[in-house]
């Protein structure tokens, strides 16, 4: 199947659209014109039913969110800030208990407040976080609790999990990354899911060695 983008001007649309497989909303210049925020495209929605969300550099209300977020197995949140009614920031665990269906989450940070000291500790209380099939965080401030969540890394059997950290984490924060990098690599028998985990100025070397651990089919690539 192929596809193009195009841009759609809602203000010539009467009709509203009741969504059931895929919505995604990317904001950036195509062909000279901006694409629409996710706002701007509520009153146009009857319904959203989609399967697979993927919202790309938005600034949007949680109520917003959950009204297209409900049935998503897939969300896709790419520098996206999501706001309070009172123009808080919302916090990841809360943000997270808005996706009643989701299996494969992907996240890439814009706003570092979304993350507290408080968030794995509360991620790890929701039993829909330990049913995840995909758990992929980018860009996480050092505020995310690392010796909590590697304590339910090594308990985890099922969820794929992918961590990049931010280059605002402290050399401290780096160097319990790179302790706990090199027990993995280091540990003959892992009887829990390998995580992949990365930060800025990673060993090349081990990170080669961490994806062939996480990801063995790939291995061969780098052989």
């Amino acid at each position: 199947m192929s596809y193009s983008k195009k841009p759609l001007d809602l203000n010539k649309i009467t009709c509203k659209f009741w969504i059931t497989e895929i919505f995604g909303i990317e904001f950036y210049l195509l062909s000279g014109q901006k694409l629409p925020h996710l706002y701007s495209v509520i009153p146009k929605l009857y319904r959203c039913d989609a399967k697979l969300l993927h919202l790309d550099n938005q600034v949007i209300y949680l109520k917003d969110l959950c009204f297209v977020s409900s049935f998503a197995q897939e969300i896709r949140l790419y520098l996206v800030t999501v706001m309070n009614e009172d123009d808080s920031i919302v916090a990841f665990e809360k943000l997270f208990e808005t996706f009643l269906k989701a299996k494969n989450i992907e996240v890439i940070f814009k706003t570092m407040e979304s993350i507290t000291s408080a968030t794995v500790n509360e991620l790890l209380k929701n039993p829909k976080f330990h049913e995840l099939d995909v758990f992929s965080l980018i860009d996480i401030p050092g505020a995310f609790d690392i010796d909590l969540f590697y304590k339910h890394i090594k308990k985890n059997k099922h969820t794929e999990i992918i961590i990049r950290f931010d280059y605002s984490v402290s050399e401290s924060y780096r160097n319990r990354l790179r302790t706990i990098i090199d027990e993995i690599l280091e540990a003959e028998i892992h009887d829990y899911r390998i995580p992949y985990i990365s930060y800025p100025e990673f060993d090349e070397e081990k990170n080669i060695q961490l994806i062939c651990k996480c990801r063995p089919e790939v291995a061969s690539q780098f052989l």
